[in-house]
């Protein structure tokens, strides 16, 4: 344990951070194969449905989660601001989760009851109790990181979270081989709650005292800090939200579980390759939040563009990898798991729209502004609506290329028109 605190003590909070997505995505890779060989492809599309529509969490969050850590970065008394805010978050996220639980008990039921394919049997409702539950539990430990990484802690808050990963997808493995498939899915945000709990505790105990100093004062800053920022990002984060859960559940309701499951399949993976990614420019956030806040552009600039290019250039590179392998391995029974080639090369190029979107409002979000919140929301919602028309005739084709067009035609204009001005 001493030797393992030395070796995290040596390495960066970019490696950290690295290691933590290379983990997420060898393991989301072996969970994938293990659903794959375990479960039929009606129950692969079953389990990615529970997913998609239980990680509709985000939407309570609406990136607030990750928008914390960057106004706390802009602050320079950061560690009286954690010891008496901390708490003021917290009991806001306990209401969040509340709300997420009230409200996603029924849709659920809703959901899967009056699908075109409704499930033949009620196992699936305990189930679904216990996931929303476990997520709306580990919904309140989400502050505590971020505001633990807002003040330079990256490795400490990275660290615990490689520890619930490991954890947590050690148990999701053992309920897939038990074929108690549906249950998988907490186990990863159960770990989360428990362990971060646990090392919160020990050292953060103060967060537990349930008090603040000189609370009204704080709640007020936080909330005039809060409608400056997060009025503006709200959009981006519902469009991001409806790009990643909503397709998927589109093609369950009207085309089947299987179906789904071919669209899911090939998100995840692409998803991989988009965490991969973003190592390195995920653990710088927090500086170049501080540089361009504090005047300090050209530095913040140019860290940027270096890091947008890296990240750009991985996920070409990533997709072109993994639509050659399916190619390679077009006969092969498991390439049936998946999307076909030419749709796969479509939803590639959306999934690089989106991340370009991402990087390009990483940047401006730090000098608060939101350049393409109401094209990406617009294109997204309208490509939805379109989605759920052509998506019952022409299947998961329909359904991409719906989403696909009001990107290129709304989306890319913006995209360009905010690179150049950082460029």
């Amino acid at each position: 344990m001493i030797k393992l605190k030395k070796l995290i003590n040596c390495l960066l909070p970019s490696h950290v951070v690295a290691i933590l997505r290379i983990t997420q995505a060898l393991f989301g890779l072996i969970t994938t194969l293990l659903i794959i060989k375990n479960v039929t492809v009606e129950e692969q599309g079953l389990y990615y449905a529970f997913i998609n529509l239980a990680s509709s969490y985000v939407f309570f969050d609406l990136g607030l989660s990750g928008l914390l850590v960057q106004i706390f970065s802009r602050l320079k008394d950061k560690k009286n601001y954690f010891l008496n805010n901390i708490f003021i978050v917290q009991k806001y996220y306990l209401k969040l989760s509340f709300f997420f639980f009230i409200f996603l008990i029924p849709i659920g039921y809703f959901y899967f009851n009056t699908s075109r394919y409704s499930l033949p049997d009620k196992t699936w409702m305990q189930s679904w109790l216990f996931l929303v539950t476990t997520i709306a539990f580990s919904m309140t430990v989400n502050p505590i990181f971020s505001i633990v990484e807002s003040i330079g802690k990256i490795k400490e808050s990275y660290s615990i979270r490689l520890l619930a990963l490991l954890i947590g997808t050690l148990l999701s493995w053992y309920l897939i081989f038990s074929h108690q498939y549906l249950y998988a899915p907490l186990a990863v945000p159960l770990a989360l709650t428990i362990i971060g709990y646990t090392w919160a505790f020990k050292k953060y105990p103060y967060i537990f005292q349930f008090k603040s100093k000189h609370k009204k004062t704080n709640e007020s800053i936080l909330r005039d800090k809060f409608h400056a920022s997060y009025k503006k990002t709200i959009p981006t984060y519902i469009a991001s939200c409806l790009f990643l859960f909503i397709p998927p559940l589109i093609s369950f309701y009207f085309n089947g579980s299987a179906s789904s499951g071919q669209l899911s399949l090939s998100l995840v993976f692409m998803n991989m390759i988009g965490i991969l990614s973003f190592s390195s420019i995920t653990s710088k956030i927090p500086l170049l939040t501080r540089l361009i806040s504090n005047n300090e552009g050209a530095k913040g600039k140019r860290i940027f563009l270096n890091e947008f290019k890296k990240t750009i250039y991985m996920n070409i590179l990533g997709y072109f990898l993994f639509i050659m392998i399916l190619y390679i391995f077009k006969d092969h029974s498991l390439s049936h798991r998946f999307l076909k080639i030419d749709e796969l090369c479509l939803l590639a190029i959306m999934n690089l729209i989106n991340q370009v979107i991402f990087l390009v409002n990483i940047y401006y979000r730090a000098k608060n502004q939101e350049p393409l919140a109401k094209s990406y929301f617009f294109a997204t919602a309208g490509g939805l609506l379109i989605a759920m028309f052509f998506g019952h005739r022409l299947g998961n084709i329909g359904i991409i290329i719906s989403i696909l067009i009001p990107y290129v035609f709304f989306c890319v204009p913006k995209i360009i028109k905010s690179l150049r001005r950082i460029i």
